[in-house]
């Protein structure tokens, strides 16, 4: 082979070392920074496995480095380049290289949501959150002494709403309907009989009660004790049921439970409110009223299996309970209602090696769920015996058959955008990654990893446009922040 061939063939070689040099050492670096930023600098087994992608791409940049980094000197020593012709060789190909190694790393890594904007740590540190909602453009989370709500895209605070007197907030409605949420309020360790409406475009409140001035309502301001849809508020008490226009508070209809029976619990949606009765003795029952008229629409018996039932409602529109058994042979299931309260699905919460978590989690006056209940589906978390929650698992209310299951790992929330669900994983040390499920197939698309302070405590996932909103129960620490809002990449 004449000296000009093997120049050639050196220069060739030296080249593509170069590109491989730099492709590796782009993986080798965004790896390193993304397991220092998003893992804690840990890269490992079990909690702290590595962020998405790293494990092998970290694997295979070293290596690669080991092997292209002295042909890229030994290619261009032989390839009879001057030296500061070799050197620009050397430094063009790595260049070269960075362009596919980036794009190999946003293929395996996936984006990573920075933070558009979060509101102050909470003062002073002992307090909690009592719940959250969302209400087009403004996020609004309640805390003992009022409300305050936020502009979603700059974090501006919009309003605040103040608990009236020396009064602290112990209830608000699950949901908002119409631009309106309820909240209760009562002196400190004193009964919960103050509601007012507020009006969530200027934290107004636009009428208020005391529970105590109307006859047979409660004082026990439960979750479930007051509901919101249609235009009309439901406030409930032991024996009766009383529906109010949602902006004026004009009393609409009152429906009282049968003799023996209380109301145990309601919830509302769409133009319907659905709330349990528990009758001693007999059977409880679950009652469909019409939220203009109060008029009920549908009464019947809760099938169940056990000595005796525990009922939670999940949705009143569809509606769906979730309803355990007492005694050791007692059934755990949920349930969906069609026309008239006829039964469509039985759908058992505990399959063996894993169980549906249908438990509450976080914020005492608007607990969270990993549930959601969506058009003809249910979509749940799944949680393996062992403990850590493995599944997103869909079934049809129609007939209880499942339709999907996806594997998230350590899954924290869920919820809807759209046409599509929204998952947030955790996984110890790791920032946790958000991704997106079909509805239709539960085909996941991963949309980033989020850079977040840990959780210690619960977190309510929202989604409003393209963007993400985590509001956390506690938020108490300098690095702490009781909401965070991210941007994904969808607008």
């Amino acid at each position: 082979m004449d000296v000009r061939r093997i120049r050639s063939v050196s220069l060739a070689v030296g080249v593509v070392a170069a590109v491989l040099t730099g492709i590796a050492l782009t993986l080798l670096i965004r790896s390193f920074v993304a397991v220092g930023v998003e893992a804690e600098g840990s890269c490992g087994g079990g909690a702290n496995s590595c962020p998405r992608g790293t494990g092998w791409m970290l694997g295979l940049s070293i290596p690669l480095l080991c092997i292209a980094s002295p042909l890229l000197f030994i290619g261009l020593a032989k390839s009879g380049l001057g030296g500061p012709f070799a050197t620009l060789a050397a430094v063009l190909s790595l260049a070269v290289g960075v362009v596919p190694g980036w794009a190999v790393y946003g293929w395996a890594h996936g984006e990573t949501l920075k933070r558009v904007w979060a509101a102050p740590p909470e003062r002073p540190n002992s307090v909690a959150g009592e719940g959250s909602w969302l209400h087009g453009g403004t996020i609004i989370r309640g805390r003992f002494d009022g409300l305050v709500g936020y502009d979603v895209a700059t974090g501006r605070q919009r309003w605040s709403y103040d608990v009236p007197q020396t009064d602290v907030l112990c209830g608000m409605s699950q949901t908002t309907a119409g631009g309106v949420g309820l909240v209760a309020h009562a002196v400190e360790h004193r009964p919960c009989t103050g509601i007012v409406a507020v009006d969530l475009e200027t934290g107004r409140p636009l009428w208020q009660k005391r529970l105590g001035e109307v006859p047979g309502l409660s004082q026990n301001m439960e979750p479930g004790t007051l509901a919101v849809a249609g235009g009309t508020a439901v406030v409930q008490a032991y024996e009766l049921l009383t529906g109010y226009d949602l902006r004026t508070g004009a009393q609409r209809w009152e429906s009282r439970a049968p003799e023996g029976c209380r109301f145990g619990g309601t919830a509302a949606g769409g133009d319907q409110a659905l709330t349990e009765l528990n009758c001693l003795p007999g059977q409880p029952k679950a009652r469909a009223l019409d939220l203009a008229t109060g008029r009920v629409r549908w009464e019947v018996p809760v099938p169940f299996r056990g000595a005796s039932a525990n009922i939670k409602l999940l949705s009143a529109a569809p509606p769906v309970l979730h309803v355990t058994g007492g005694g050791q042979r007692g059934a755990n299931a949920l349930i969906s209602f069609g026309a008239g309260g006829r039964v469509t699905a039985t759908i058992p919460v505990d399959g063996g090696d894993q169980r549906l978590d249908i438990n509450e989690y976080g914020f005492d006056a608007t607990p969270l769920r990993r549930l959601v209940v969506h058009g003809d589906l249910i979509i749940a978390v799944t949680t393996e015996v062992g403990g850590a929650e493995k599944e997103v698992i869909a079934y049809g209310l129609a007939d209880g058959r499942m339709r999907w299951r996806t594997e998230v790992r350590d899954t924290m929330a869920i919820t809807m955008a759209g046409d599509r669900l929204l998952a947030l994983e955790g996984g110890g040390l790791n920032a946790p990654k958000l991704h997106s499920l079909a509805l239709r197939d539960g085909r996941p698309t991963h949309l980033g990893a989020i850079l977040v302070d840990v959780f210690a405590d619960e977190v309510g996932l929202y989604a409003q446009g393209p963007h993400v909103i985590l509001v956390k129960e506690r938020a108490t620490s300098d690095d702490e922040h009781p909401i965070a809002v991210f941007r994904t990449a969808a607008d």
